[in-house]
């Protein structure tokens, strides 16, 4: 092809085949590019079956918004006597919802919010009008909600990405109240005419979902600001805002039930609802694979939000404890499919809020109440905190992982290792530097005060890494020779946290029962001067049984987490002697493949752990001592991986027993009783496998036992337990083609 080539087609030559030629020098693996190459481009030029990521330049023009009104295609006018005028009105107001719904959905706005073909209109529509209100609606609601995003902090720059084609949500003359009035009056109206015409009535509904919305959002916001008050609290209006957002929910599933199966599987017409309007605008030609939501899907994307804004509202039941709140906000954002981007964006906020005190910041005093009452430091060592600043470095690695775990699962993952895990790495240098004279004083050892002061930021460092390790499951990041190696580490960080758990409760135990003692029980009264009055016997007593109420919760909710541990370290155990089984049995290769050996994708994969000095990271040589294929056989393997699971199953049981007793807090809930009966699934399906592999291993004593000629699957098909797989054994017959393990992440082929 010459360097300038004219525009005349006979002029190009197809270089194709040289090309395809010219890739057969190079090895599986290698890449030839140009100096100024980004995979960004690379990205762009192969499809990559995403909606979202594929897009492709045309030829074709996208009409404008006026150039479609001109064409008949867009009404900004209704009639609404006819049956006709109400429909289309209608389909109008839908559009709206089903671009709010996709933006909540994690599409950009370019190809959500300024997907609607009249707003760019709004100007041109008369006064009264009720699709120009709607539109006010539509622009309030999601100012409210992108404002609340950016304030959070938890998104990127792709989800707006207007900026770069000058697109701006238009201002509004009203205040987003006035505009939920206009909304609720528009509503009566058109409800009040709606007799007999179902397109009335239905349009009369889409306004007041509007109009909800818009408060259900300025309820947020002052409830954010209600936890950064005097109080510390979002009891103030709390029930309001309950009431508001049950209102909404409620909208909206009158919404869905008015849909036959036909109209929710419909999707907006491209002339009302169109991805490529602005996206066209911005780079000409750049047309987008991604295509509109059906309407049923819309409402119920926009009714998760509403569930997840209803369980952000429980965080106002949680102690105001760092523990209490960082768990609360993890099972929030990570192990529920019901929360979207914007309701964990607003349950950071109401926790982060409380740092926003005049005259005190909350997270500190959190730190400090932490430390003295959980880790029992001593004074000397809380003025050694103060002073080298492990409180202030402790409160701004708090405030980096609660608004870390805010974020979607991928960026979720990258801000843990990138922001979090670096703050308490800061923190945990403080609180060595804080010890220093401690140790010195010591000769050079460690001294419990020591021991528990370092204790704090590991406990979260060790949390940090095992939800990064988690968070590949959900990622689908793993392949099956990769399976050993995290099951081991994620055994080893749950052992870790079940040591530090054993300790803080013999630390609680011990304090709750000093305070039994006779010291603690007395409540001494003060001695009478004259004929005065009795003091201090009153005051004395309720700081006492309020110490140990305090104590009690500890050591009840510690035993709780110690017992949740242990399950859990059971059964990841089981899952690395499993895994460990199926290396001895040939099923699992350690060899090395074109794409690297197992150590350096072992180093590649837990490389950034090595960064943290305590606890120690483990390295891939004790991974292959810890598979120690010449000192055991397959069939005892299997063996002990099935006892791992019988213990695991036991914890789990007792867990269960108590929940449904309501004498544990965390899983007497709807979900938690759904995650321990997901977990004890789990468990009894894999020790069936594993009794099952152990029987068929050649090694096995069982008389008669034959050799299995079947493939073994690791099925993730539990909504609540995403990093402990159930283990399939297939039948020949079926391959693994029966309906339990279509859902296979991961499949181990035996040999046969």
């Amino acid at each position: 092809m010459s360097k300038n080539p004219p525009p005349n087609d006979e002029h190009w030559e197809d270089i194709t085949p040289a090309l395809h030629a010219a890739t057969e020098s190079l090895a599986e693996g290698q890449l030839l590019f140009p100096h100024g190459f980004r995979l960004t481009e690379a990205m762009s030029s192969i499809e990559l079956m995403a909606p979202k990521m594929d897009m492709g330049m045309t030829e074709k023009r996208v009409a404008s918004a006026e150039e479609r009104v001109a064409a008949g295609e867009l009404a900004l006018a209704f009639d609404e006597t006819t049956e006709a005028g109400a429909v289309a009105l209608v389909e109008a107001l839908e559009a709206l919802v089903v671009a709010e719904a996709m933006f909540m959905s994690g599409i950009n706005m370019v190809q959500s919010l300024f997907a609607v073909a009249a707003l760019p209109l709004r100007g041109q529509l008369p006064p009264g009008s009720p699709l120009g209100i709607a539109l006010d609606g539509f622009v309030a609601c999601s100012t409210l909600l992108m404002n609340a995003l950016l304030r959070a902090d938890v998104h990127e720059e792709e989800d707006f990405v207007p900026g770069a084609g000058g697109l701006v949500l238009p201002a509004l003359a009203a205040s987003p109240a006035e505009v939920a009035m206009a909304l609720e009056a528009e509503a009566a109206r058109i409800g009040g005419t709606a007799e007999g015409n179902p397109a009335l009535a239905r349009a009369s509904v889409l306004l007041l979902f509007w109009a909800t919305f818009i408060q259900v959002q300025i309820r947020m916001d002052g409830a954010e600001v209600a936890s950064s008050g005097k109080h510390r609290s979002l009891s103030h209006g709390r029930k309001k805002l309950t009431t508001a957002v049950e209102r909404l929910d409620q909208v909206l599933g009158s919404l869905a039930e008015s849909l036959s199966p036909e109209e929710a599987e419909a999707r907006i017409a491209p002339a009302l609802l169109d991805v490529n309007l602005s996206l066209d605008a911005m780079v000409p030609g750049l047309i987008a694979v991604q295509t509109t939501m059906p309407r049923g899907e819309a409402l119920s994307k926009l009714r998760t939000h509403v569930r997840g804004l209803a369980s952000a509202l429980e965080v106002a039941q949680v102690p105001d404890t760092l523990d209490a709140t960082v768990r609360f906000v993890t099972d929030f954002s990570h192990f529920s499919d019901e929360h979207d981007f914007a309701s964990r964006a607003r349950l950071s906020l109401l926790v982060l809020a409380r740092n926003e005190l005049q005259g005190g910041t909350p997270i500190v005093d959190a730190v400090r109440t932490s430390l003295a009452f959980d880790y029992g430091l001593s004074d000397e060592m809380m003025a050694a905190c103060e002073a080298n600043q492990v409180f202030t470095t402790a409160t701004l690695a708090f405030r980096i992982l609660i608004q870390s775990l805010s974020f979607n699962r991928a960026r979720m993952r990258s801000q843990l290792m990138a922001r979090a895990f670096d703050a308490w790495l800061r923190t945990q240098n403080a609180a060595f530097q804080a010890a220093q004279p401690a140790i010195a004083a010591a000769g050079g050892k460690w001294t419990p005060d020591v021991e528990q002061l370092m204790e704090f930021p590991r406990y979260y460092l060790v949390s940090i890494m095992t939800l990064y390790t988690q968070l590949g499951f959900e990622l689908e990041l793993y392949s099956t020779r990769e399976l050993t190696a995290v099951f081991w580490y994620l055994d080893y960080f749950l052992g870790l946290r079940y040591e530090m758990l054993r300790t803080r409760l013999a630390r609680h135990a011990a304090a709750l029962e000093q305070l039994a003692g006779p010291a603690g029980l007395s409540g001494k009264r003060g001695k009478k001067k004259g004929k005065g009055k009795k003091k201090g016997g009153n005051g004395a007593k309720k700081k006492a049984a309020a110490a140990r109420a305090a104590r009690e919760a500890a050591v009840a909710a510690t035993r709780e987490q110690i017992l949740e541990s242990s399950a859990r370290k059971h059964v990841l155990c089981g899952l690395f002697r499993l895994c460990v089984g199926l290396t001895l049995d040939g099923r699992l290769s350690q060899e090395e493949t074109l794409y690297g050996s197992p150590r350096k994708r072992f180093e590649q994969r837990f490389g950034l752990f090595a960064r943290v000095y305590d606890p120690e990271a483990l390295t891939y040589d004790r991974l292959i001592k810890s598979i120690n294929p010449e000192a055991v056989a397959a069939a005892e393997v299997f063996s002990a991986a099935s006892d791992s699971f019988a213990e695991g199953q036991a914890h789990l049981v007792e867990l269960l027993t108590a929940a449904k007793a309501g004498t544990v807090s965390s899983w007497g809930t709807e979900r938690g009783m759904a995650t321990l009966k997901a977990l004890t699934r789990v468990v009894i399906s894999n020790g069936i496998a594993t009794r099952q592999l152990a029987a068929s291993s050649p090694e096995s004593p069982a008389s008669g036992a034959e050799r299995l000629a079947c493939p073994v699957y690791f099925v993730m098909d539990a909504e609540c337990v995403k990093d402990m797989p159930r283990v399939v054994v297939a039948s020949p017959e079926k391959d693994g083609h029966d309906d339990a393990v279509q859902a296979a992440a991961f499949r181990v082929l035996t040999h046969r």
